[in-house]
This record gives C-alpha cells, structure tokens and sequence, in this order.
C-alpha cells in the first residue's frame, strides 16, 4: 500500500518498478530512494519499500524470474549503495527466493528481525474460550459484566453504522491519542503528516471493501478502536487504541473477544498480529511467524568500502557513531 507522492520524506524520491510480459504485468516494485546524511553532508543512498505494509517488491507470475530482473536492473543503477526489504514475512514468497539466490547475490545478508505473532481462528467460542488461560478468561468475563453493569450495553460496530469514514477515522485518531497523551507521549498520530498517510491508507482500503475499522461501544459511545484489514480470510490488526477512563475493564482485551467473535461468525481463518513482540498479543495466541530484513549492497567500489567501514564499526562496537550517521 503505497502513499502519494506529497506523503513520501522530504528528499526522497520514487523509484517504481515494473516487469510485464506484453501487456502482462508480472510484478511490481513501488520503492523510494533517500539519502542519509551526516553533519549535512551526504553519505549514502538507500532504496527501501515506499510502505511498511509491502515487502518492496510484489510478484504475480514467473516469481523467479521476475525477482532477478528487478535485481538485475537495480545493481545496473549508481544511485544507490544500500538496498533494504525490511520486515518482510516468512511466508512471503519473496524469502524463499532471495534465500534460494543468495550464492548469486553479492554483499547480500538477511536479518532475522522480531516476529509476527497470529491466531489460527476457531471455529466457535467455546473453543476460543478453552485456548485462554484460566485467569485470563476470568479476566475478560469480570471486565465484560463491570462494564456493562457500570455504563450499560457493550457492542462491536463498523464504522459504517456510526458515521463516515473520515468522521470515524477522526475518532479513531482522537481515542488513540488518548491514551498516548495521558502517557506523556506523543502517538503515532502526533503529526499531521501520519494522520494524513492514515487517513488515504483508510480510504484506499475502503475502495477495496477491505478496511475493517471497528469500535467498542460502549451505551452508544466508542471506546476502544480495532484498525486493520481483511485479505484472504485473514484480518490484519494494525493499530489499536482506547480511550484511558475504561482502562480499569481491559477495553483493548474486550475489543479483541468482541473481534474474534466476529470473526468467527465471519468464517475468518486467521487473525494476524502484524509485526513485535509484545505480551499482551501472545494472551491470545503462542503461533508466530517470523521476519526479515534483506540488504543488498551495489556493486559500485564505493558502496563496497562504506559496507566494509560500517561491519567494522559494528565489530568494533563503535555503535553511537554508527547510529548517528545511520
């Protein structure tokens, strides 16, 4: 999922690629170049996936012989040094590729990065119910009955049933600033530049029908927000958030039984946790995939020595000077 142009970093620049066969398209890289600079002066250029959500290249046909094209052409260009896929998943076919062609590659490394924890959806709750810890199912039961005895009716709505899109992204933006704000942080909604890449993200995955933008409500009012969408009977969860004064319930637990009932009223297979480590995901699951990150470097002498320099530096735990110019 790619952002417009007016949404990319200042200084970099696009760089999509396209392999066709006639009027056949047989894969799609939307990359982005930028340069990283030190005491303002340049110091190399990097070629990365224009979003998070895409590996950097996308395949459709011949996947082999397409991924080699678009490697082939990269190495022919000289304005680049370093070129990332990061937090590509395991089951992307890209991996088996690159990892099969690593020999032909030079300065190729892969990274084994942190882990995309998922559920496989059951298929009724009682069974939902018995994959819980005993004190986590006691958990989500007493928040559910103090909720509803303390504010009244608990529901699950679309955005749909409540407003527009735009006006329930607005809420969506403003629940989960919440509760990064009363933290003394600043959220991922902090600037206007991620709530505008948000915002097109949203409207693109609604010209899809796959945008799956649901809330807590609690007696009529939102309280908690599930942001994430649905491709293949597997629902992507991206982003969450809720509003601090319903902390005491567990909202975001509550928004996730009340998700995972949808789903299985869906026939949704898996419930994907998308990218980290954190505890409260593996409450509801123990399955993960993990990630990668691929570097390739150019072919050119330059980005040769500056490879050179940074394994080093990295050796050598020269690790403050590195971040820096990193």
């Amino acid at each position: 999922m790619a952002p417009q142009v007016k949404y990319l970093e200042q200084g970099s620049t696009l760089k999509i690629l396209c392999a066709t066969d006639g009027q056949e398209i047989l894969g799609i890289a939307p990359l982005r170049k930028s340069n990283r600079y030190f005491k303002g002066h340049r110091i190399y250029g990097v070629i990365e996936a224009v979003s998070l959500r895409a590996s950097g290249i996308l395949l459709a046909k011949r996947k082999a012989e397409c991924l080699n094209a678009f490697l082939t052409y990269l190495y022919g260009q000289k304005d680049w040094d370093f070129l990332y896929f990061n937090h590509v998943l395991e089951t992307f076919s890209i991996v088996d590729l690159l990892k099969k062609n690593a020999h032909f590659i030079p300065d190729f490394e892969v990274k084994e990065e942190d882990v995309s924890p998922y559920l496989t959806v059951p298929d009724s709750l009682d069974e939902l119910y018995t994959s819980l810890t005993p004190s986590f199912r006691k958990n989500l039961r007493n928040g559910m009955r103090r909720l509803e005895r303390t504010h009244g009716k608990v529901e699950l709505k679309d955005y749909y049933e409540l407003g527009s899109l735009e006006e329930m992204m607005q809420v969506c933006i403003e629940i989960h600033q919440k509760r990064w704000i009363s933290k003394g942080e600043s959220g991922v909604f902090g600037t206007r530049r991620n709530r505008d890449i948000f915002l097109y993200e949203a409207k693109l995955f609604s010209e899809i029908h796959c945008i799956r933008l649901r809330f807590l409500v609690v007696n009529s009012k939102p309280v908690a927000v599930f942001y994430g969408f649905e491709h293949k009977q597997v629902l992507y969860y991206l982003l969450s958030g809720f509003d601090p004064a319903y902390a005491s319930y567990g909202p975001s637990n509550l928004l996730l039984l009340k998700t995972l009932e949808r789903c299985i009223e869906s026939k949704i297979k898996e419930l994907n946790f998308s990218w980290g480590y954190t505890p409260y995901k593996f409450r509801w699951c123990k399955k993960y995939r993990s990630n990668f990150t691929f570097m390739f470097v150019n072919r050119k002498f330059s980005s040769r020595i500056l490879n050179l320099g940074m394994r080093i530096a990295r050796k050598g735990k020269i690790n403050k000077l590195l971040a820096n110019i990193l």
